[in-house]
C-alpha cells in the first residue's frame, strides 16, 4: 500500500537565499534531532528551494510529520549563525502550498 506523505513549506530566517545552505540546514536539523534511524523512518526529503528566497519545501511521511516539525523548530544555530527554521504550512499535496502554482507556471514557461 502506498504511504501517505505530507509536504512542508518552511523558511530559514538568518540564512542567505542559497539552495545548498537551506538544504544543508534542513537536513542538519532533522538528523540532529531524530538521528539516522528516525530520519529514515520519517522519510524526510528536500524537494526544492524557491529561487531567490529563504523558503524551501520538504516531504515526509505522515507518521514522522510531528517529529520533523519539532526538529525544524529546535534548530537554533547553523555555521556559527543564529537561525530560525519556521514552518509556514503543511499540506497533503504540493499544489496546496503557497507559491506552488506560481513556481510550476514559471518552470513550464522557462
Amino acid at each position: 500500500m502506498k504511504e501517505k506523505k505530507r509536504y512542508i513549506l518552511a523558511q530559514a530566517d538568518g540564512l542567505a537565499a542559497d539552495e545548498k545552505a537551506l538544504k544543508t540546514a534542513a537536513y542538519d536539523a532533522v538528523f540532529e534531532w531524530l538521528g539516522d534511524k528516525g530520519t529514515s523512518v520519517a522519510r524526510v526529503q528536500f524537494i526544492r528551494a524557491e529561487p531567490g528566497s529563504i523558503r524551501f519545501w520538504l516531504k515526509c511521511s505522515t507518521s514522522g510529520l510531528e517529529d520533523v516539525v519539532a526538529a525544524l523548530a529546535l534548530k537554533r544555530f547553523f555555521d556559527g549563525k543564529d537561525v530560525a527554521l519556521r514552518v509556514i504550512k503543511v499540506a497533503g499535496s504540493v499544489p496546496r502550498l503557497p507559491g506552488a502554482v506560481k513556481a510550476a507556471k514559471a518552470k513550464r514557461s522557462a
